[in-house]
């Protein structure tokens, strides 16, 4: 019995969100649509050119990942490292880096489109070159064979080929960006009101809960739309052996370098600004102890909560047909939209900050984790689980002796991941939390009162505590595997 309410218990979790807004608030307002217009208008614009730029550049950086021969291992592990290192940094870290890199920064759309291209052209490069390795590998060796250059290649076969998957990855970053929040809270700026900000300062500002409520549905149904074409669209990526090392480019190697090198240096100058400035922080020194901690107790409730999602998942073990093309499918609602759903449902004291944000990340972020691999090792248990009905093993011996010890350390990873994005979040805790007491809140506030030096040397502290977070997680996984 169970195995068939765990299911739809976890779909009806991360689908609550929208669930709250139908049934619990009845009364319904339009906001002025000079507003609504204004701020979906900053949401498409941003999103397009951001995907765009992100692509084009995730394409060339692509090409350098493709060039690195396999058997280099630590130079490739290197690159894809600098490629994702801006996904596993707090989002907050990299805004101080870019901030101090360009001044003065532009705010609005420009400024939107900039951190977003910063932050995600990696993560375009990877998906990228796992659709190159996988298309471009059934063609390049007889296109090789054949004469044909480089460039004729890409031009005649290497982009129409992958022309299905530049679009999928496209619609992957818009959707991302349509519903960002964080960058747009501190570089947005009143020219550049988005769907996501409009929320916000509906709930927080306005009061205006009805008119929040037509605006969160107006962003579910982008949502809805970008998820149905994601699903029906969707791709097994498979890498295949064939050389295609000829299609690669070491210009995507040197630009990697430069733009990350440019990136820690506007790091390391705030750093040194606000070490110059440090008496100043003398006033913050009680918050920052409290900030510290706090922040590492959000990561490890929210691990906690993440965890209770996978073991359920690991229970039942043949996760049904309906469930995996859902989550497979599945984006995750915005921001804003889960964040005021948990306004509704929980009180304001500030103790229920701490379940409140956790719970919202793990709605945010578990249909991104099952996608990152523990779906498809799940799936790979399947004889086994089958097997050993066969043998008249029961449930709870089958979870105990064959599904969750050969899962629990790649589950547990991903779950260090989701707590260390927790310890250094400050968008989330910004709507859930009144006021300032983790070090992602501290550093966004100081970013938002143009102190940007000090917030360098906030930043440090706050990498310091998600590496706890991350390394605490590790160690007792690392333990648990050596007592098995």
């Amino acid at each position: 019995m169970g195995k068939k309410i765990i299911p739809w218990g976890i779909s009806l979790f991360l689908l609550s969100p929208c669930i709250v807004l139908v049934f619990l608030l009845h009364h319904w307002a339009m906001p002025s649509w000079g507003e609504l217009f204004w701020a979906l208008g900053n949401s498409i614009l941003q999103s397009f050119f951001s995907a765009l730029f992100a692509l084009g550049l995730g394409f060339v950086v692509a090409l350098g990942a493709i060039r690195l021969s396999p058997e280099r291992f630590v130079l490739k592990s290197i690159f894809d490292i600098l490629c994702l290192v801006t996904q596993f940094i707090p989002v907050v870290v990299s805004l101080v880096a870019i901030l101090n890199l360009i001044e003065p920064f532009p705010n609005g759309i420009l400024g939107m489109v900039i951190v977003h291209v910063f932050l995600n052209f990696g993560l375009a490069a990877i998906l990228l070159s796992q659709h190159m390795k996988t298309v471009w590998g059934e063609t390049s060796d007889m296109a090789r064979t054949l004469g044909v250059t480089r460039f004729l290649y890409w031009r005649k076969a290497g982009l129409p080929l992958i022309k299905k998957e530049l679009g999928l990855i496209f619609l992957y970053l818009f959707s991302l960006f349509f519903t960002s929040f964080s960058v747009p809270l501190i570089v947005g700026g009143g020219r550049g009101t988005t769907l996501e900000i409009l929320i916000y300062e509906k709930m927080r500002l306005s009061l205006d809960w009805s008119a929040a409520v037509v605006l969160a549905w107006v962003q579910v149904a982008f949502i809805f739309i970008l998820s149905f074409l994601a699903i029906r669209n969707r791709t097994n990526v498979t890498p295949r052996n064939a050389n295609i090392q000829w299609l690669g480019s070491y210009a995507g190697v040197f630009v990697l370098l430069i733009l990350m090198a440019s990136l820690f240096a506007g790091y390391s100058s705030g750093l040194v600004e606000g070490w110059i400035q440090r008496r100043d922080l003398s006033l913050y020194m009680n918050d920052l102890g409290w900030g510290f901690l706090n922040s590492i107790m959000l990561g490890l409730i929210t691990f906690v909560f993440v965890m209770v999602i996978f073991e359920g998942l690991s229970w039942v073990g043949i996760i049904p047909e309906w469930l995996d093309r859902f989550l497979n499918g599945y984006l995750a609602p915005s921001t804003s939209l889960t964040c005021f759903a948990f306004l509704i449902l929980l009180p304001a004291e500030p103790i229920w900050s701490y379940f409140k944000i956790p719970l919202a990340f793990v709605i945010l972020s578990a249909p991104a984790l099952y996608r990152m691999g523990f779906g498809e090792r799940l799936k790979d248990l399947h004889h086994q689980i089958e097997q050993a009905k066969i043998l008249g093993a029961e449930d709870g011996a089958i979870f105990n002796e064959v599904t969750w010890p050969q899962i629990k350390s790649h589950a547990r990873f991903l779950g260090a991941l989701v707590a260390t994005w927790a310890c250094g979040d400050f968008a989330v805790a910004r709507i859930l939390s009144t006021k300032d007491f983790t070090l992602g809140l501290i550093t966004q506030t100081l970013l938002s009162t143009y102190r940007s030096s000090l917030a360098s040397v906030v930043s440090v502290l706050l990498l310091l505590a998600c590496l706890s977070c991350f390394f605490l997680i590790m160690g007792w996984d690392y333990v648990d595997r050596r007592k098995s």
